[in-house]
């Protein structure tokens, strides 16, 4: 698979395109408008070559930070009718530590230019700023000064304790690691407190997303 796409690559080059990034999925590049009929006819002949069908799609911008978090806008409707079809890789959404407040802060900046903080402190779904983390059997958790369960959901707040790994063993001396470099909340049950009452440290996250 990566031979057959490196065989297209190889024919979009002789065409002058840009290539922007190529991995097991697929290749993304940028061609001027005039080439769109010989590019088709090179995929044509790397099909024919390959009995395989490529799909393509063009997008009207790609916004990448590296080959595994981008985001591409490309015409199309989306469930939500929005007329731009956002499609989007990482970025922070498959990752428990970074919360989903920060990706969507992200991405409505430069799709609409709407500044970040201002973004995340009108977000009111609590749900969008949690993270998460668990530890194996062999460590313990531990929230001001009190052992807690090993898997928790919690969120930065102004007005809140580190999550303190710990580990004690047998003959070994007792040590402590912070899982979190900032104050946070515990949140393991979703209840109705309003988000103004949860001392959200929204400059934690207005600082990780403008990063």
């Amino acid at each position: 698979g990566q031979l057959i796409l490196l065989m297209l690559v190889d024919r979009l080059l002789a065409l002058n395109c840009k290539i922007v990034q190529i991995n097991t999925d697929g290749v993304v590049y940028i061609a001027d408008k005039s080439a769109r009929f010989a590019i088709a006819d090179a995929i044509k002949e790397v099909e024919q070559l390959t009995q395989l069908t490529f799909e393509s799609d063009d997008y009207e911008s790609f916004y990448q930070y590296d080959v595994n978090n981008y985001f591409g806008v490309r015409k199309g409707y989306s469930q939500s009718g929005d007329p731009r079809l956002i499609e989007k890789k990482g970025i922070g959404l498959n990752n428990s530590m970074t919360p989903v407040v920060i990706s969507k802060a992200v991405i409505n900046y430069f799709l609409n230019n709407e500044p970040i903080d201002k973004f995340i402190k009108k977000d009111r779904d609590i749900r969008d700023f949690l993270m998460s983390q668990s530890v194996n059997k062999e460590s313990k958790v531990e929230y001001g000064g009190k052992q807690i369960q090993r898997i928790n959901r919690y969120y930065a707040s102004s007005s809140g304790y580190y999550l303190i790994r710990i580990k004690d063993k047998m003959y070994e001396s007792r040590s402590e690691t912070k899982i979190t470099e900032y104050g946070v909340r515990l949140l393991n049950k979703i209840d109705a407190t309003p988000i103004e009452k949860r001392h959200l440290d929204y400059q934690y996250y207005i600082s990780k997303a403008k990063k």
